[in-house]
């Protein structure tokens, strides 16, 4: 979409003028080119490439006699894209000068003459100063090479004696380049996107790094992932070092808690709980990046990649160590085997599966934290942008799966298929149960959790997987929505279609929400502001708007990774409330008797305007009453949690709530001993265990 946008307009645009015009007798075709159809210019392929077809258009002219000349323009003073002051001083740090009007107006009165070029150059450049990032000469300049003679003997190094010598870049060094892509003085601790570095000039930036590193291709996001000369220059160090490695060494070391809490320690300055959210703990959106960035470079050699929501999706050090603990322990040689009995449970997991545990089923189902074999697991339902969230009490000993749409993992549009909700459950029932049939303990329980439309997803899924055979032990539904059919409520208005404008206002006031809980309180005007935000713009750019958004609120990298997974989230947020638009109006099917039901409402005035707010429902069937007489003796319990809806919801999925955290745990024990006597010893492994909390030991 993004090579579209830009194409088009003069691609298409100067083949139809010319289509048009071929016939009427032209005096003269002056077409606009860019200096980049000449020079080039990272991240502007797209750009570059629409030009190059006006000097096509203009060569291809002038062979069929008729008039026509492309000028390759340079940065004008005054007006264009390089007028701004930032693109400006980029520019003239490059060795480009700006163009004035009477310079231009002078070379638009040659490019008329019938003596003119078919195309040409009009740029005032310093030669001197002018950098084209690259390690290897041009083409257009090799009978010149007019590169600064620095540049020349580092072009002449080898590679592998490049790669010793950048070992000791310095951060002055990185300063430096900085500075003359900018033109301005930079901190080196200062973010380089708020000291003047747009996204033009960070791909530069990244491009002469890159040459003069030696260290290989560095990512695309390397700027934003790495914000400031000190980090960059923590982070290409470290390159150089693994480069010097031998790539058919295996790893033969188990990373886990201790690994964790020391990069954790070097990054605060001081220790930290490992129970405790990293985020109450002091590390913010800047050190969460940071601290992902430096344990992936303690998993060199292990082939794995960890996600960008590394802190949201397991925000304490103990969950971080184990799952890093149990998923390099699948890849380490030589390890010896801890001992079991003289380690607690809550620090290790001691089922290492050969299986790659990471690997989704069917682009949905995926094992989000590996624990012990022959205990129930919990699968986390997806919200309705196609995603979740979970992070469960650290007692809870059992695997923990996440079913997300298959459109987020696979961005197949094959995907977006499905016609009906039910089809959507019967799809993810079949999965769940395969996954317990396939595994060795395949007796084992499963519960269901969702938060929302995902409460709505995991009822239905229930219903569908006891068709199979296979009836959940519980569902765990968390702020559910009123009790269908909502058609049967006076005021009730049926969802309007969710256009990519709403989605984006959704998702975005979500996560405004989870950060300052008091902005769900102005949700009816907040998401028609951000709607109307979002409406003004072309669909294609609505994934680019949003995670440039989200990255400012410091939830989200902003790199092509980051927009191509918002993108799907709107494509998938769309497609559910068209599918649930016609659940809504009838009623709920029944679940199995095994089943039984925790569920955790906000306060009554949260739900209230809410669901108001939703679906135009009122009164009574927004109180939580309402939910625990339609599931009856069903019901297990209840929790109640002050805060807006939104809110509870998210605190509940990432284990911010206590009270919803003790009763989750006692419900799944009580289930499991109500459901089977055999488990009893298990139940009791659980209950002895010392992190218990006095609830848990009295269940």
């Amino acid at each position: 979409s993004a090579l579209r946008r830009v194409y088009a307009p003069k691609a298409h645009g100067i083949w139809n003028l010319h289509m048009i015009a071929v016939k009427s007798g032209l005096g003269a075709c002056v077409l606009f080119s860019s200096i980049a159809a000449l020079l080039g210019g990272g991240g502007q392929a797209n750009y570059a490439a629409a030009n190059c077809c006006l000097d096509a258009v203009s060569a291809s002219r002038r062979q069929h006699a008729l008039p026509g000349t492309s000028v390759q323009w340079g940065p004008w003073a005054d007006v264009g894209m390089a007028a701004g002051g930032d693109v400006n001083a980029r520019l003239q740090a490059g060795g480009f000068s700006l163009i004035t009007l009477v310079e231009g107006m002078s070379a638009l009165e040659v490019a008329m003459t019938h003596l003119a070029h078919p195309s040409f150059a009009v740029a005032k450049v310093q030669w001197s100063r002018f950098s084209t990032n690259s390690s290897e000469t041009p083409a257009f300049f090799q009978e010149l090479d007019l590169r600064p003679r620095e540049s020349k003997s580092a072009a002449a190094t080898s590679t592998p004696a490049r790669a010793v010598a950048t070992s000791a870049l310095t951060t002055d060094r990185v300063v430096e380049i900085a500075q003359h892509l900018i033109g301005n003085s930079v901190d080196a601790d200062v973010p380089l996107l708020e000291a003047g570095l747009d996204s033009l000039g960070a791909v530069e930036l990244k491009n002469s790094l890159q040459s003069y590193s030696g260290t290989g291709v560095l990512p695309s996001s390397l700027v934003y992932d790495h914000p400031t000369p000190r980090l960059l220059t923590d982070f290409i160090s470290l390159s150089v070092v693994v480069d010097k490695v031998d790539p058919m060494t295996q790893p033969s070391e188990i990373i886990g808690l201790d690994h964790v809490t020391g990069v954790a320690r070097s990054l605060l300055g001081s220790t930290v709980d490992p129970d405790v959210p990293l985020a109450d703990a002091g590390l913010d959106s800047l050190g969460a990046v940071e601290f992902r960035n430096q344990l992936q470079g303690l998993l060199r050699g292990y082939g794995l990649s960890l996600p960008n929501t590394l802190v949201l999706e397991m925000p304490t050090l103990r969950q971080l160590g184990q799952h890093l603990a149990h998923t390099t322990a699948a890849f380490a040689t030589d390890v010896v085997e801890p001992d079991v009995q003289a380690t607690s449970a809550k620090d290790l997991y001691t089922d290492v599966s050969v299986r790659d545990w990471s690997d989704a089923k069917h682009g949905c189902l995926s094992c989000q934290r590996r624990g012990k074999p022959g205990l129930p697991v919990i699968v986390a339902v997806s919200s309705i942008e196609g995603t979740v969230v979970l992070t469960v009490p650290s007692e809870f000993q059992g695997d923990v799966y996440r079913l997300e749409h298959e459109h987020i993992s696979t961005g197949s549009k094959a995907a977006l298929s499905e016609t009906s909700l039910q089809m959507l459950a019967a799809k993810y029932a079949r999965i769940i149960v395969e996954e317990l049939q396939g595994r060795s303990d395949s007796d084992i329980s499963f519960y269901l959790l969702g938060a929302s439309f995902g409460s709505f997803l995991a009822h239905l899924i229930a219903a569908e997987a006891e068709k199979l055979g296979r009836a959940p032990a519980g569902i765990v539904l968390i702020e559910p929505l009123p009790v269908l059919p909502l058609s049967q409520h006076p005021n009730f208005v049926s969802p309007r279609p969710v256009t990519g404008g709403l989605a984006c206002a959704s998702i975005e006031s979500a996560r405004r929400t989870s950060l300052d809980p008091r902005y769900d309180d102005t949700m009816e005007t907040s998401i028609g502001d951000l709607e109307q935000l979002y409406n003004s713009q072309p669909d294609d750019y609505l994934p680019f708007l949003l995670t440039q958004r989200l990255s400012d609120l410091g939830m989200k990298q902003f790199n092509l990774e980051a927009i191509m997974e918002n993108g799907r989230r709107i494509a998938v947020c769309e497609h559910h409330t068209t599918l649930w638009r016609e659940p809504l109006e009838h009623h709920m099917p029944a679940l199995a008797d095994v089943t039984r039901v925790l569920v955790v409402f906000a306060s009554p005035s949260a739900r209230e305007a809410f669901f108001s707010f939703s679906f135009g429902v009122t009164g009574d069937a927004n109180l939580p009453s309402a939910v625990s007489r339609f599931y009856g003796t069903a019901m297990a319990a209840e929790v109640h949690v002050d805060g807006s809806h939104s809110d509870v919801a998210y605190r509940c999925l990432t284990n911010r709530v206590l009270e919803f955290a003790e009763s989750l745990l006692k419900f799944v024990a009580e289930q499991e001993v109500r459901h089977a006597d055999t488990l009893q010893l298990q139940i009791h492994q659980w209950s002895s265990s010392k992190a218990w909390s006095a609830n848990a030991q009295r269940c």
